[in-house]
């Protein structure tokens, strides 16, 4: 599981049109490249949660490319010019118990309920894997994402999927 707060717990990541749309698709082509197995996620206004699966090792290639694209894609849509993201290390669990792995998708997707934003965390407007699961076919969920319009270069694919996967110790 990845964790990474905003610099100074601003509310960078707040849950609108732009931060949805970039941070979906940051997620979505950071692990198509880094053969990520997303298995849940939420963008909190201040900070977020990924958790995932590493099968090839790439996990640090993968959040220190995904805080990239977020920081400079964000950092234009707000009109900034200084860090996004917090000095302090990007915090990184190891889930090893198929427990630990419930417990943390559990975590992440509630985040807006326990911080008293939503009733239901599927109702959470901001990015979220939250209320996508019951739709899984194949142990799988894809999202059809856009490419933003600003920020992404033009070899970058217009349309990505960004599949959420059920935990392997999961898979029937």
């Amino acid at each position: 599981m990845v964790i990474r707060r905003v610099t100074q717990r601003q509310f960078l990541l707040r849950p609108d049109e732009a931060t949805n749309d970039v941070y979906l698709y940051a997620l979505a082509y950071c692990a198509n490249e880094q053969q990520m197995r997303v298995t849940g996620f939420v963008a909190m206004s201040n900070h977020e949660h990924v958790c995932l699966e590493d099968p090839e090792g790439h996990v640090v290639e993968f959040y220190t490319l995904l805080h990239s694209l977020v920081a400079r894609a964000m950092n234009l849509e707000r009109n900034r010019f200084e860090n996004f993201w917090s000095t302090e290390h990007t915090t990184l669990v190891r889930l090893v118990e198929p427990v630990d792995v419930l417990s943390a998708i559990g975590y992440t997707e509630a985040n807006p309920v326990k911080a008293n934003l939503v009733k239901f965390a599927k109702d959470w407007p901001g990015a979220t894997s939250a209320g996508r699961h019951g739709g899984m076919k194949d142990g799988v969920v894809h999202i059809r994402v856009k490419k933003p319009k600003r920020f992404f270069s033009d070899d970058m694919p217009d349309e990505l999927t960004l599949t959420i996967h059920k935990p392997r110790q999961f898979a029937a």
